[in-house]
């Protein structure tokens, strides 16, 4: 062998060695191309996974909608028994976790229920929900963000009921629906958008509360924009749904008509409703700021898009004096209270049993929120015309959806890792008795 030849393999094993040295440090000490390559790998992975999907929904799409098809939306991930680990003391609560990295489907929560030791969820990605409605489901084939997706999941009496945002690409056409599950039928199917290019369904709301006593629900829609001023204009058009909040009644609800009533007008983003027997609270995201807690009252207007204490998102100041809209704004409700900076609430809920009791004669509300990773205790005074004080849990992840069960409060989360949402984070929260 010469001894050029022989060189030559030499500095070959000696660049092998090394890059299988390199090889094991990065994958020891994560160093560089190791979050590129992870990267690559899991973008290959879930294309994989995606493309199998896809084939196994297209497949759905072209069964019989008429055909008997049983669906039980929650038997894939209802979770028995939950175990929890005690992760910390905060404040007054210890906090037990339980992380389900595993149900990388459910990124962002659609619905959370708890009853008897069971755990149920569902995502908004997911959508065989409604598979035997008779909807085209090749229009939710791409997800939220690109194609719409389901926006809420909620009872009405025994009756499971979805909003969801819809986008044809074909037909340029953008719309919210009201799809009765449990009945297979398509309760409402709201007016196209304007501004196409513009609509981001994912802020056309989805707040909900049930009235029993007067056998309504009431739906709160927003106004999906990012920047379309004749998006956010239909919140004061009177004949358009959008930016208000609907009175549905159950005979619609029922399948037996399609009719609804304007209760409420003015709204952004309206993300949850609560009523606690008293009051109609709800919790609205607002531009950049201005996220608000409203009293709602039938017949109200609040303001969207004439007054807000935010901007628009591309730092334009909201004009309080805009007289475009032919409205009083001395006819316009102010918000109860306003956070700013923006603290994004995602749900609003009574306050766990021992709260409602400390804080008697007030009134306290639990509040969700996506971008303050937080749990907010607010207390109204009891004749709700001010906010009198507010306690802030920072849990570190972005709450989606929360129970009250009593004293213990459950909180579904984004579980964040890598800058990615791959999964979801179970809490509860439970109040530390007091030494005394």
């Amino acid at each position: 062998m010469s001894r050029d030849k022989m060189l030559r393999r030499s500095i070959f094993a000696l660049i092998v060695l090394i890059a299988f040295s390199y090889g094991t440090v990065v994958g020891a000490y994560r160093l560089f191309p190791f979050a590129p390559i992870r990267t690559t790998v899991k973008y290959i992975g879930d294309l994989r996974t995606n493309l199998d999907e896809l084939s196994r929904v297209t497949n759905d799409y072209s069964a019989d909608s008429n055909s008997e098809y049983s669906i039980s939306p929650f038997i894939e991930y209802n979770i028995e028994k939950i175990e929890y680990n005690h992760d910390a003391r905060l404040n007054n609560f210890d906090i037990y976790r339980n992380d389900y990295t595993e149900l990388d489907k459910i990124d962002r929560l659609a619905y959370l229920d708890f009853n008897n030791g069971l755990l149920s969820v569902y995502s908004q990605d997911d959508y065989s929900i409604i598979a035997s409605t008779g909807i085209d489901r090749i229009e939710f084939k791409r997800g939220v963000e690109a194609n719409g997706g389901i926006r809420n999941l909620f009872f009405y009496k025994s009756n499971l009921l979805a909003l969801v945002g819809l986008r044809n690409t074909e037909t340029e056409c953008a719309y919210a629906s009201l799809i009765n599950i449990s009945l297979k039928i398509v309760l409402l199917e709201f007016p196209c958008l304007p501004q196409f290019e513009l609509v981001t369904l994912n802020t056309v709301g989805g707040g909900f509360v049930s009235m029993p006593d007067s056998e309504t629900l009431l739906l709160a829609l927003g106004a999906p924009e990012w920047m379309g001023p004749g998006i956010r204009a239909l919140a004061q058009i009177p004949s358009s749904p959008y930016g208000k909040i609907l009175k549905i009644p159950e005979s619609t609800i029922l399948g037996n008509g399609n009719n609804y009533l304007i209760y409420s007008s003015g709204h952004r983003n309206p993300q949850s409703i609560l009523n606690n027997g008293e009051k109609i609270v709800a919790v609205e995201h607002g531009p950049r700021g201005g996220d608000e807690i409203n009293l709602i009252e039938e017949g109200s207007n609040y303001g969207w898009p004439i007054v807000s204490l935010g901007s628009h998102y591309y730092f334009e100041y909201i004009d309080k004096t805009n007289k475009d809209y032919n409205t009083n704004n001395e006819d316009l409700t102010d918000p109860l209270f306003s956070f700013i900076p923006a603290i994004a609430p995602s749900m609003i809920s009574r306050c766990p049993r021992n709260y409602e009791e400390y804080y008697l004669p007030n009134r306290c509300i639990l509040i969700g929120s996506l971008k303050a990773r937080s749990l907010f205790f607010v207390q109204i005074d009891d004749r709700y015309s001010r906010v009198v004080a507010i306690e802030q849990y920072e849990l570190g992840s972005r709450i989606r959806k929360l129970i009250v069960d009593g004293d213990d409060i459950i909180v579904g989360t984004d579980y964040e890792y890598d800058d990615n949402y791959t999964g979801i984070s179970f809490l509860k929260l439970r109040l530390i008795p007091s030494e005394s």
